[in-house]
């Protein structure tokens, strides 16, 4: 029987470790984001689930007074075809899979088929508007981080494939050091020690903190906070950096990322999106903006 993502209590070694990954695809995205999929599952021998949603026609933007002929027969036999091509690419490196082709508003049908398939791990691509603010996500993007109950691997519209590093040499995290932040600190750490990648640690100080008499304390303070969340895998022969800053949280995560050549942004997010280390409106600009993939870890873990 399947089991249901949203009812189960998962180990975190297990989501860093995912034994079934979901990849929503499109015609847009998907041969990108079967690299990521083909190299993830075989460092964790997982399954794999190529999934694309099909809008409904009533959803779809069409010109004013025009009528869509769309033959509903042809969209799923073309949506199939694309997912069996993908396939072949996971055929040719051994790895265990199914497709899905699923009528529904995406970000319902990606979420229901988390839960259906027991997928530990999503890949998605996002699609967002230039140059507004308000759309620098794509919705879907939007609506699935906020509501997934297993890490999201996100590929945002500005990330950069680098050949051969689809698997994470450097993974940055960005550290609250306030409320329930240590499951994340700790899946970062198991994924670092999963892939032999250096593990950046980095605490962002308010800027406000930064004209205080004794600036210094502060930093000091964050630089031994994330010292001691580490003192106990100096013997996993990990490579681990932190690094305590003042600034503005967004950009200096941003700013990290680009200074290490960071492969993968590693963030911690609440349902409500209410508190530190990141809201979902900070998390959205964080991957709206990265140049890396940003895979996400919810914080009810």
């Amino acid at each position: 029987m399947r089991r249901n993502v949203s009812e189960r209590s998962i180990p975190l070694h297990a989501l860093a470790a995912p034994d079934h990954i979901l990849v929503a695809v499109d015609s847009r995205d998907a041969e990108f984001l079967v690299s990521y999929a083909i190299a993830q599952a075989k460092s964790n021998n997982a399954h794999v689930t190529l999934l694309h949603a099909i809008v409904p026609m009533n959803a779809m933007a069409v010109e004013g007074g025009a009528v869509p002929y769309i033959n509903d027969m042809s969209i799923e036999l073309n949506a199939q075809r694309m997912l069996r091509e993908l396939a072949r690419e996971l055929d040719l490196h051994g790895i265990a899979w199914d497709i899905l082709t699923r009528h529904g508003y995406a970000p319902t049908v990606i979420c229901d088929e988390l839960n259906r398939t027991g997928a530990t791990r999503l890949i998605m691509g996002t699609h967002g508007r230039k140059h507004l603010a308000q759309f620098a996500l794509g919705s879907v993007a939007q609506e699935v981080l906020r509501n997934a109950h297993v890490p999201v691997f996100a590929v945002g519209p500005h990330a950069h494939r680098k050949a051969g590093r689809e698997i994470p040499r450097k993974i940055l995290h960005p550290v609250s050091l306030t409320g329930h932040y240590e499951p994340s600190v700790k899946f970062a750490l198991d994924l670092a020690r999963i892939h032999h990648a250096e593990l950046h640690l980095l605490h962002v100080l308010h800027s406000e903190l930064e004209a205080n008499a004794e600036p210094g304390q502060s930093l000091d303070w964050a630089e031994n906070a994330m010292a001691e969340l580490i003192a106990g895998e100096k013997g996993e022969k990990l490579e681990i950096r932190t690094n305590a800053t003042f600034g503005n949280v967004i950009r200096e995560i941003l700013f990290a990322a680009a200074v290490a050549d960071a492969d993968w942004i590693v963030v911690g997010v609440h349902a409500n999106g209410a508190r530190w280390p990141l809201n979902n409106s900070t998390a959205y600009r964080v991957l709206a903006e990265a140049n890396c993939p940003v895979l996400t870890i919810p914080h009810h873990f």
